[in-house]
């Protein structure tokens, strides 16, 4: 899941933006998993939101 994350951050920034909603990642998660079942076969809400990614640097 961690590269789908940064794969869509380096989309942003290639956009010149600097902000961005979780529910819109979450989609663009989901959309790369191509399903439900697989989104959550790969840990689904929780790994999404216990992932290290979304702390500040």
């Amino acid at each position: 899941m961690e590269k789908i994350i940064n794969k869509f951050l380096l989309e942003y920034r290639n956009k010149n933006k600097k902000r961005f909603d979780l529910q819109s990642l979450e989609k663009y998660i989901m959309a790369n998993y191509k399903d439900n079942q697989t989104y959550l076969k790969h840990g689904g809400y929780k790994a999404f939101y216990s992932n290290g990614a979304f702390k500040r640097k």
